[in-house]
């Protein structure tokens, strides 16, 4: 064994307000093994990592290296062999240095300064140009910032990685990048790894054996596909409902649009030759600052409709979607259209942005299919810019679906806007998905203006008539399209 852990306890507070944040918690890893810790907020598998990185000191247990136990004091050399890696990787560089120097520093303070770092290799094993390390943190995605990150854990030459919720801050895609990465890692060096994360999704894809705690002790341990498949704690099996059933839901929704990517496309495409697109274009630029190109996000583009519009109109545009074949769409229309827009597949709630990059967010019906619209609107805040804003066209789908529901059979509807190709099949997918989302439950958009409340927005406020200007005769009599908008 690589590390032992041997009754490590740990309690914050006074007499008053005790928290005992770890209560005698024991477990091993091996040489080249990853080892998932995981649980909900609170449940001590942060301090847990703290502790054993040498960043805060137990109050009683041991900390065995190698079968020799460390010291309340570390060396130079245990601080080497353990590297943390944090959860906010752009944070953990210093603002104002380069990547390349901040890397040299850590290399010179526990190697010394006759061994100077490969940045060559460790960008290269990170999959990132050398050319990035010169640039500061603030001038890199979050994405590549865990990629350096990592990178400077590695210029050291561990025998163990930290792993603090490390893919928590990144979009799907950059997650299973780094995910891919640290297993290579792993796998080709040899090298040791505690990972902690609240996704017991995300661990049960990378780990090999998995730790669950709850309240400062282990409720239960064992290879990752017991875990998951065979849980013997009813703690478990709630952790393992909570999160596989918002992914299972969220990848039900990539299915759906997958297959409507080429009909809805249609429709997309008729409005962008109909007059119904002078009249989005009039409701987007009443709202949006004109006389000069405005950096753009269109949250959830599809195929590119709301692109194609902001960019007619000299915008700087990045359109954004989770699902590949409405971005492939989206491209092709906005080359059909010539107009100048980036398409990149990303989540809205969890983008590899840096703060404040737009001064204008569009969505248009994305609210309603995210399993946590809060934090949509938490990440959407972070990217604009002091005085930017968010405009947000959604409907009350649920209610829509509760009333077709209520209906003793079902009626196959004209194809006509929104409705081409739809089948039976598929408006009961579509049905299901929406109701198994948050925004069913809530009356919009009031609930829209609690959610911008807490994100921090300044000034907030909705238009309920826009479906009738914008769409007329199309617009769902019992889900009429609205207009929440937001200031930063």
């Amino acid at each position: 064994m690589i590390l032992e852990i041997k009754n490590l306890s740990k309690t914050y507070g006074d007499k008053q307000a005790v928290n005992q944040a770890l209560k005698g918690v024991s477990f091993s890893l091996k040489k080249g093994e990853i080892l998932g810790i995981v649980g909900e907020s609170g449940s001590g598998k942060t301090t847990l990592l703290k502790l054993v990185s040498g960043l805060e000191k137990p109050d009683a247990g041991e900390i065995l290296l190698d079968g020799k136990p460390l010291s309340a004091k570390r060396t130079k050399d245990d601080y080497r062999r353990m590297q943390m890696i944090f959860q906010d990787a752009v944070a953990s560089f210093h603002p104002r240095r380069t990547i390349a120097d901040s890397i040299r520093e850590t290399t010179n303070s526990l190697l010394g300064r006759a061994e100077k770092p490969d940045l060559n290799e460790l960008s290269e094993r990170v999959g990132l140009s050398k050319e990035l390390m010169e640039r500061r943190p603030g001038n890199l995605s979050g994405g590549q910032c865990q990629r350096f990150a990592i990178a400077r854990a590695l210029s050291v030459h561990p025998e163990i990685l930290l792993c603090d919720e490390i893919t928590s801050a990144l979009d799907v895609s950059n997650q299973a990048q780094i995910l891919r990465l640290l297993s290579g890692i792993c796998r080709d060096t040899g090298t040791s790894a505690l990972f902690v994360s609240h996704d017991l999704a995300v661990v049960s894809n990378l780990c090999d054996r998995i730790l669950v705690m709850k309240d400062g002790v282990i409720v239960e341990e064992g290879d990752a596909r017991q875990i998951i498949h065979e849980p013997k704690e009813a703690y478990t099996q709630k952790l393992i409902e909570s999160v596989m059933e918002v992914k299972d839901v969220r990848e039900r929704v990539q299915k759906y649009w997958t297959i409507r990517t080429k009909d809805f496309n249609a429709i997309r495409l008729n409005e962008l030759h109909d007059e119904i697109s002078d009249r989005w274009s009039a409701e987007l630029n009443a709202r949006i600052p004109c006389g000069k190109a405005l950096d753009v996000l269109d949250a959830g583009t599809g195929t590119g409709y709301f692109a194609v519009l902001l960019g007619r109109e000299g915008h700087r545009v990045t359109g954004i979607d989770l699902t590949a074949s409405m971005l492939e769409e989206a491209r092709k229309t906005a080359e059909l259209f010539k107009v100048d827009a980036c398409f990149l597949q990303m989540d809205v709630q969890e983008t590899d942005f840096a703060e404040e990059s737009f001064d204008v967010i569009v969505t248009r019906n994305v609210t309603w299919t995210l399993p946590d619209p809060g934090k949509a609107y938490n990440e959407w805040y972070r990217l604009l810019r002091p005085g930017g804003i968010l405009l947000n066209f959604d409907a009350n789908y649920a209610d829509n679906v509760r009333n077709h529901n209520q209906k003793e059979s079902w009626v196959k509807p004209k194809d006509v806007y929104g409705h081409i190709g739809i089948t039976k099949e598929l408006s009961e997918e579509n049905a299901g998905i929406t109701l198994a989302m948050p925004a069913s439950r809530h009356h919009r958009p009031q609930w829209d203006g609690i959610l911008a409340k807490e994100a921090g927005f300044s000034e907030w406020g909705a238009d309920e008539e826009v479906g009738k200007r914008v769409l007329r005769e199309h617009d769902l009599s019992d889900a009429p399209l609205f207009l929440f908008w937001a200031r930063k």
